[in-house]
Parts: structure tokens; C-alpha cells; sequence
């Protein structure tokens, strides 16, 4: 695996990020939204879990100096074909053999994905601490499109797609 050189400040500015994150003193305008372990109805309360995601990755950005991302239904769209997709399989490879990116060729140059992240906190960490998620939330995309699905089993696939 290629390993991703992080300038150092970037890197101390992550970490402090990440423990403001985790130390339960959080002070972040943002507060957590706990999904059920149950499908939640509630449209609404799905849109709020993608909303607080794209504000913390977007917080997280702004603390090491990144420009923040901006929301693009159409990646969005893509996202929750992806998440669906990763519930039943969870790949970067679509259920139909085909690569990832094949979603939206023209458009999806970037994807992360997580199975039953059920508290965006955690997600976002969880991505952080990947080298390859982590490249991706740092990256120079400009748009992204967030998107969670929740199976009727009570699972959580979340998806996000970058592009320019």
C-alpha cells in the first residue's frame, strides 16, 4: 500500500480535531445525531444525518486550512445508489462487476464508504483514521454527495462521492 505523506501541521491540526471529537467536550456547533439500530422512517431524520456529516467534514476541512466542499445533488444521487449498492455488496465494486466509478463516470472521481456507522461522529473518524478515505477528505475535490440507507435488518451503508 502507497503510503500518503501528511505535512506535519496538517497532521497535528487532524489529531487535535479528532480528539475534540472523541473527549465528550466537544465544541463543535453541531449535535450528534444517534440513528436507531431500526430503519428510521423518518426522512427527515436521515436528511439530518447527511447534513450534520457534510458540516463536520466541511468543520474539519476549514480547521487544516482546506477549502470546504460543496454539496452536489447529482454526487448526492450517485451516493445513494452507492449506498444501497453496498448493502449488498460491500465493495467498491458494484454488485454488477463494475467499478465504482461507473456509477457516473463523468462526475464520481472519488468514494468512501462504511457499514453501520450509526452516529456521524463516529463515521467521520472512522474515515479519518483510513489512509484512503482520509486522502479523500483532504483531497482537492470540490463537491461532494453524502447518502446513508438503512436496511430493513437494521444495517446503515453510508456513501459519499467526490468530484469537481
Amino acid at each position: 500500500m502507497k503510503r500518503i505523506k501528511i505535512p506535519t501541521m496538517i497532521m497535528v491540526m487532524i489529531m487535535a480535531f479528532a480528539a475534540m471529537l472523541t473527549s465528550g467536550s466537544q465544541k463543535l456547533p453541531i449535535s450528534p445525531v444517534y440513528c436507531q439500530e431500526e430503519s428510521p422512517d423518518d426522512k427527515e431524520e436521515r436528511e439530518q444525518e447527511v447534513s450534520s456529516a457534510f458540516e463536520l467534514i466541511n468543520q474539519m476541512r476549514e480547521a487544516v486550512g482546506l477549502e470546504v466542499f460543496g454539496w452536489s445533488k447529482r454526487l448526492a444521487s450517485d451516493a445513494k445508489t452507492r449506498a444501497m449498492e453496498a448493502s449488498r455488496l460491500f465493495s467498491h465494486t458494484r454488485p454488477d462487476g463494475s467499478k465504482w466509478y461507473e456509477v457516473d463516470s463523468e462526475h464520481v472521481y472519488g468514494e468512501n464508504l462504511a457499514c453501520n456507522y450509526f452516529n456521524y461522529n463516529e463515521l467521520i473518524l472512522a474515515w479519518m483514521r483510513n489512509p484512503a478515505h482520509f486522502a479523500n477528505l483532504t483531497s482537492a475535490f470540490r463537491n461532494v454527495g453524502i447518502s446513508v440507507y438503512y436496511t430493513d435488518a437494521g444495517e446503515c451503508f453510508w456513501a459519499m462521492e467526490l468530484g469537481y
